[in-house]
């Protein structure tokens, strides 16, 4: 949340549900040094806050069918949202004149040329310093997102997420 909210300055408020990660005291700290307000909405009322429930059933049916294209287990989930997050966001509306979300925040159109397919095969460089002189220069890994340093790639393996 602190990440989020340095990079977007913007934010008043914050509508949410009664849950314990929303209520608690260190997101009401963050919230509070931000100058942000925690608006809870009463127990069992998701149509109090229905645009933000409508964009969380957007990104849970993309990332489900990513998930199901993509083969990998479900264990995988936050992954698949985060990219379909930044998908969405790159992604032409109508509502804002065939817009994407990105251009209305960055005034600029999105670069599109690093998106992958989640789930691809991907191939890490192996530093110099890790690997002998006849083994293999790159890695095997699977490509599951994005970051703002490159991609998120998973060891099929050991599970290791880097970036």
């Amino acid at each position: 949340m602190k990440n989020f909210l340095k990079v977007n300055d913007t934010v008043k408020r914050i509508r949410c549900d009664n849950a314990k990660e929303y209520v608690s005291g260190e997101l009401q700290k963050v919230a509070r040094d931000a100058g942000v307000e925690i608006d809870p909405c009463p127990p069992y009322t998701p149509q109090l806050n229905g645009v933000a429930e409508r964009m969380i059933r957007i990104l849970f049916d993309k990332a489900r069918a990513m998930l199901y294209d993509s083969k990998l287990p479900k264990s995988c989930w936050g992954y698949e949202i985060q990219a379909a997050a930044f998908l969405y966001n790159r992604i032409p509306c109508t509502s804002i004149n065939d817009h994407t979300p990105y251009e209305l925040k960055y005034s600029t159109k999105p670069d599109l040329s690093k998106i992958r397919i989640f789930g691809c095969d991907a191939y890490v460089k192996v530093a110099d310093t890790q690997r002998r002189k006849l083994d293999p220069k790159s890695k095997k890994m699977i490509f599951i997102g994005y970051s703002s340093m490159g991609c998120r790639v998973m060891d099929p393996v050991t599970r290791r997420v880097t970036v």
